[in-house]
């Protein structure tokens, strides 16, 4: 297993095949190996890097985390491309790690090729998704199956993770994620399942638009049927599209609703 540090601490990432450096971003809660099953769709022509944020998964553990937990994170990825000194990065990332990903290419735009931003809550957390996000996570802490797979991701510590990871997201409320999002650079993709249940009908649609307006090279692309992420519940038809998108034709505009 390999580890690199942060800050004195030490964080886990792994490497699967030869290319260019895709990143794959988890979300909140959450870590690395749910992109375990679809490596396979991309490795033979990108060098797939996997990485576990600080106090997650087989990273090391901390007590808290900083209200901003979505810049932390993206310092942390930002370390290991220059300690791996990664170019023409392609960055995909779910949820929380979609936030990341666009924190970590208006950070360092000449390291970023392109980013999918997967299920993207927009500039700053609505009201509805931090109300959301309390009772899912409520439920989640209450339930046998929910406490047996955290344990099973993030080990002993895992309720004092998730309680501390909530408090600080649900207090950093709707502050914007970014200062500008107007000067990102690089060639955004958009995505998601326009009838995710988790969130209210629309919300793609009204964010995503909005977005297109606001930062040059931005596409849309939305899978009609399947829950969150689409990057997991789309496997192969996600994969395609995120090949197509990768390649080097920046005129490429997609926007789609199935």
């Amino acid at each position: 297993m390999s580890y690199f540090k942060f800050m004195g601490h030490e964080i886990f990432y792994e490497e699967f095949g030869m290319g260019d450096p895709l990143i794959f971003l988890h979300g909140n809660a959450s870590s690395s190996d749910v992109f375990k099953p679809i490596i396979d769709l991309y490795k033979d022509d990108f060098k797939v890097v996997l990485i576990d944020f600080l106090g997650y998964g087989k990273s090391e553990q901390i007590d808290t985390f900083p209200l901003d937990i979505w810049a932390y994170e993206a310092a942390q990825v930002l370390e290991l491309i220059h300690i791996k000194d990664y170019r023409d990065v392609k960055l995909v990332g779910m949820s929380g790690g979609a936030i990341v990903a666009v924190n970590i290419a208006l950070k360092e735009p000449g390291r970023i090729h392109k980013i999918i931003a997967d299920n993207f809550q927009g500039e700053s957390s609505s009201p509805q998704f931090l109300e959301s996000l309390a009772l899912e996570r409520r439920k989640l802490l209450s339930s046998i199956p929910g406490k047996f797979n955290l344990r099973r991701i993030h080990g002993k510590k895992w309720h004092t993770t998730v309680v501390n990871e909530t408090n600080a997201i649900l207090e950093f409320g709707n502050t914007p994620y970014f200062d500008d999002l107007s000067n990102l650079r690089a060639p955004l993709l958009l995505t998601g399942c326009r009838d995710d249940q988790r969130i209210r009908k629309c919300h793609y649609i009204h964010i995503y638009n909005c977005l297109l307006k606001k930062v040059r090279h931005t596409s849309i692309y939305l899978f009609k049927n399947g829950k969150y992420p689409a990057v997991l519940a789309h496997p192969e038809s996600f994969s395609d599209l995120a090949y197509h998108f990768f390649d080097d034709d920046d005129t490429i505009q997609i926007y789609k609703v199935e």
